[in-house]
């Protein structure tokens, strides 16, 4: 009988540690890392910048409308998009310059949109292999041009509109 009080008192002893541990909070989960800006936007946006150009734009790459290009082939390759339209720059023979970084490819396009918002032209476009500078020329028409990049949500790109064979100047960073 000893025995089994025994068996009873380390057997409840077990039972009220577990209840306690089911009880207990959990862990909170960690917080997201916050957001880096080491500059590489402003740096890109320095060395590119063509004074005699037409603007530029850059970015992160977002999940969000237009993002789906209705292909369903399981990749995450094409699930982020931005676009920006540079309504000032005037027709004409021009350069884009396009770099990206947080990626392997993302797509460069240079259009016209339409009145309903969808392409109307496309003036050129290319892949841009992260960490590599691409020149794309094109022949802007009147009315203003609009870029879009499209790759991995999270990839980081910028694009300037320079005037032909223009090269940037050589810059170190420290």
């Amino acid at each position: 009988m000893h025995r089994l009080a025994g068996h009873a008192a380390l057997l409840s002893s077990t039972l009220a540690v577990l209840l306690l541990a089911g009880c207990s909070a959990p862990e909170p989960a960690p917080e997201p890392a916050p957001a880096v800006d080491d500059g590489w936007s402003s740096r890109m946006s320095q060395v590119l910048t063509d004074p005699a150009g037409q603007g530029g734009a850059d970015g992160s790459l977002t999940a969000g409308v237009g993002s789906d290009d209705g292909s369903d082939d399981g990749s995450d390759d094409q699930d982020g998009v931005a676009r920006v339209t540079l309504a000032s720059v005037r027709g004409g023979e021009y350069d884009v310059l396009g770099v990206c970084r947080n990626a392997d490819v993302v797509r460069l396009t240079v259009e016209r949109l339409g009145s309903d918002g969808e392409p109307e032209e496309i003036y050129g476009e290319t892949d841009i292999p992260c960490g590599a500078t691409v020149r794309l020329p094109v022949t802007i028409g009147q009315g203003g041009a609009t870029i879009e990049a499209t790759g991995p949500v999270g990839a980081d790109w910028h694009a300037t509109i320079v005037t032909p064979d223009w090269q940037p100047g050589l810059t170190t960073f420290g």
